[in-house]
């Protein structure tokens, strides 16, 4: 057995680790098992089964760590190289430990950074760019760990640029000059680089930059993948609940920014088809979203085929084709047992359309699929109610919800308050307020419009001139509605003024 085990640890294969810019060489079997694929089990037991010979092997020790940090298991990264190593640790060693932190351990990223120097070990690139990848949520560590590069004259690569924007998140102004800085430093543009540059253009919706690096990208022959352009068609998406006269959607250039697949002989896969469908459906072009979700069925596999139909079924809720949505629902239930996603779309179509009682009886038939509502159920279910001007049970369905084991969120309060403001029910507003504050529930502007609204038109009035005054206070910006409710407010008062005027005039009315 021990004569196996030393012919399976000679290391004659090569095996390329992704958080590394080197070569590690290890054994056929732990490249197979070990490494490649994640198993870090058996790449622990080769160790226990080797002897003082191989063990002496930096190489090996290697191997293992980085095989524990192809499958996230960084304790185990971190138990070999603080606590099992019996040979001194290399760049290697160091370089492999940072990536098993993953995107979340950054504190222990930079403890072995500062351990590193103090085994007089010099941090490259590849320790760089591997802790700002552990830094995707801090951004300012991130840059710190930039600036850390340039003092040390660490050379930057393309890789690290790709992973400092995609720190940025919704700041696509960051990553904008981040890329600009990087061609100022003559680093040659990458998929990975454009990619996440992408990315934070979609989450701030940056539609115009993210055509021009597409063009950009195209133009420098930059290879143009799905992944790539799903991030820029995203740009073009408006959120459901956003005003779509205030933010147009961009359908029109989500159609142009697909083309560039085509141009790079690619088709569009799932998630670009279905980022292709809802760019569509927020500007109501459902017939155009129809005609993408019958180009993608022919080639998609079951997964990718309910994606597409949820999206197109959110599509036709867009347009407030409802009759079409359900015909599409219909036809996916006919192939597969439908997801609670889409349930959900199906009833926000419902919803769209002013058909609450068909949108109660999707989230009754809900046990009968083995589907459990989620708050994105329940919240589409309040809409449809709330549409229907069926304030009092869209009141019972909110308190429900914690018999589902679910929580509601702002939106699930905003619609109900929306729906008893509109009934002039202004007390049952205000102590949904009231429940929220109670719950620790953050309010939005459109909770706050509601209430200022809803008092504006009771005899509190005055409380909505004061509930202005305080959004400050609450990290809020008054906007057109909230000063209209005011308006509102002082129209009530002149009207009060005015009522008192004339009893005071008129003979007789104080006695």
């Amino acid at each position: 057995m021990q004569h196996c085990s030393l012919l399976l640890l000679q290391p004659v294969a090569v095996l390329k680790f992704e958080a590394q810019a080197s070569d590690l060489c290890v054994c056929p079997r732990a490249s197979k098992r070990g490494g490649a694929g994640g198993r870090w089990e058996e790449a622990l037991q080769l160790l226990e089964d080797a002897s003082e010979t191989q063990l002496s092997d930096v190489q090996i020790w290697n191997a293992a760590i980085a095989a524990c940090a192809r499958a996230g298991r960084w304790e185990e990264a971190f138990w070999l190289l603080e606590e099992q190593m019996t040979v001194e640790p290399d760049l290697y060693s160091y370089n492999s430990a940072i990536t098993a932190c993953g995107d979340r351990h950054w504190e222990r990223a930079l403890q072995v950074l500062c351990r590193m120097r103090d085994r007089n070990l010099n941090p490259d690139s590849v320790s760089f760019t591997a802790a700002i990848c552990t830094a995707r949520e801090e951004h300012d560590v991130a840059l710190a760990l930039l600036n850390e590069m340039f003092i040390r004259s660490v050379p930057r690569t393309s890789r690290t640029y790709a992973a400092l924007i995609a720190t940025a998140g919704q700041h696509w102004a960051q990553a904008l000059a981040l890329l600009e800085y990087s061609k100022q430093e003559g680093i040659e543009e990458t998929t990975q680089l454009c990619g996440s540059t992408l990315r934070a253009y979609a989450a701030g919706r940056q539609w115009a930059l993210a055509m021009g690096l597409l063009e950009e990208m195209q133009g420098q022959r930059v290879t143009i993948n799905n992944e790539a352009c799903h991030a820029a068609i995203s740009s073009c998406i408006v959120a459901w609940n956003d005003d779509p006269n205030d933010e147009p959607g961009h359908w029109r250039e989500a159609l142009a920014m697909a083309s560039k697949l085509h141009t790079a002989a690619l088709q569009p896969d799932a998630a670009t088809c279905v980022a292709l469908i809802s760019a569509c459906s927020c500007c109501s072009r459902w017939q155009e979203a129809m005609a993408i979700h019958t180009e993608a069925q022919q080639e998609a596999m079951s997964e990718a085929q309910t994606m597409c139909a949820n999206a197109l079924i959110t599509a036709f809720g867009r347009g407030t084709e409802w009759r079409r949505a359900l015909e599409a629902f219909e036809a996916l239930t006919l192939r597969e047992r439908p997801t609670v996603v889409t349930c959900n779309a199906l009833i926000s179509a419902f919803a769209e359309g002013s058909q609450w009682p068909l949108a109660l009886q999707v989230l009754q038939s809900l046990p009968d699929r083995a589907l459990s509502p989620t708050v994105v159920t329940m919240n589409a279910a309040l809409h449809a109610l709330a549409g229907g001007s069926h304030y009092a049970a869209a009141q019972t369905l909110l308190g429900r919800m914690p018999a589902f084991q679910l929580q509601p969120d702002c939106w699930s309060f905003t619609t109900v308050m929306t729906a008893c403001t509109k009934a002039a029910c202004w007390q049952a507003t205000c102590e949904l307020l009231t429940e929220m504050m109670r719950k620790q529930i953050d309010p939005d502007i459109y909770s706050i419009n509601n209430m200022m609204t809803a008092l504006a038109a009771s005899p509190r009035w005055e409380e909505a001139l004061v509930l202005l005054k305080n959004m400050p206070g609450l990290e809020l910006a008054p906007d057109v509605l909230s000063y209209s409710a005011v308006l509102a407010a002082r129209m009530q008062a002149a009207v009060g003024e005015a009522n008192l005027a004339v009893l005071q005039v008129t003979p007789g009315a104080q006695s």
